[in-house]
């Protein structure tokens, strides 16, 4: 692996291993499987108005819940693995790939078959990815930068998650699953950020990795978007508030790889600089498309199952019709 100093004395990686997309894809059926289960935990219990810090105790006594979150530590390990290998740049998009392992299990309990044009999105998503990172050709980045420098690229984005959540707390169903799926997906960019930091900290020694903020605002983020996924999750379907969740994550990401760690992507022709820009619409399309149609039929789904689960009070005739039997006896 060659390389340079960076502006902050860190230094440039130029090499991104294959490994880097291994690790990223493991994580990223691990983040999906275990979004699925929590999902399903969390739509069980009634949604209040506000961001309910209660709630993640309430999960907690669930089996299936905690299998859940088990899953995404694992994720974790596999996502931390891929940075350590790669930048941000490319392990972040491949992540979005677990948004078709949670559809698809969300569908498959629910009971819905995917449909022709679900899978033309799966394969848009895919086929998207898959130029990105071969035309892109994401290079560069460091792992430290100036708390000065993180602040100004990730205050904007958090003043406004801020206001995303404050809205949210007003609001219910869809749009409130939808903002709070995006709030998360912020944090999780930011966090996704401090874990490349992570990972070359913990290198050199947890006294020394404690001695550093990184590890604690990491701590801090990750744990407040649990919160906000899991209330999103409460709110609606998997396919209103994950899809937001996983388009946001990505973006915010790059950014901060951008403008505080120094990755850059580098189109070689003007046809790479097109592919790519196209690549990125096609991934929103494709996110924005299976949500929709996913998202409606498994709401459609949901609110049936809940009708009938509703016991049912009689009807005024059948109420009338009862006297006149215990009369005729």
């Amino acid at each position: 692996m060659t390389g340079k100093l960076g502006p902050g004395g860190e230094e440039v990686r130029f090499v991104q291993s294959p490994l880097a997309i291994v690790f990223a894809l493991l994580a990223a059926v691990m983040f999906g499987l275990g979004n699925a289960l929590e999902h399903q935990v969390a739509r069980t219990v009634p949604a209040n108005r506000g961001v309910s810090v209660r709630l993640l105790g309430r999960l907690a006594r669930s089996p299936r819940w905690a299998l859940g979150m088990l899953n995404d530590v694992g994720a974790f390990g596999f996502q931390a693995a891929a940075l350590a290998f790669g930048g941000l740049l490319v392990v972040q998009p491949v992540l979005v790939s677990g948004l078709l392992v949670a559809l698809a299990l969300s569908a498959r309990w629910s009971g819905l078959r995917v449909r022709g044009s679900e899978w033309l999105s799966a394969i848009l998503l895919c086929t998207a990815l898959a130029t990105f990172l071969v035309e892109a050709s994401p290079s560069g980045g460091g792992t430290h930068s100036p708390f000065l420098h993180w602040m100004v690229a990730t205050g904007p984005v958090l003043a406004t998650i801020a206001v995303a959540v404050a809205v949210a707390s007003r609001l219910d169903g869809r749009a409130r699953a939808a903002l709070l799926g995006i709030s998360a997906g912020g944090l999780f960019g930011i966090s996704s950020s401090l874990t490349k930091t992570f990972v070359d900290q913990i290198q050199r020694g947890v006294p020394y990795t404690a001695s550093h903020w990184e590890v604690y605002a990491l701590a801090a983020l990750s744990i407040v978007g649990i919160l906000l996924t899991q209330n999103g999750f409460q709110s609606g379907s998997l396919a209103t508030s994950l899809p937001a969740l996983e388009a946001t994550e990505p973006l915010v990401a790059a950014w901060v790889g951008i403008t505080v760690l120094h990755e850059r992507i580098s189109g070689r022709t003007s046809f790479d600089n097109v592919a790519i820009g196209l690549s990125i619409v096609s991934m929103i399309v494709a996110v924005i498309v299976l949500a929709s149609e996913i998202g409606t039929r498994a709401e459609l789904v949901e609110r049936d199952l809940l009708l009938d689960a509703e016991p049912k009070t009689p009807d005024r005739d059948d109420l009338a019709v009862e006297p006149r039997h215990s009369e005729r006896a």
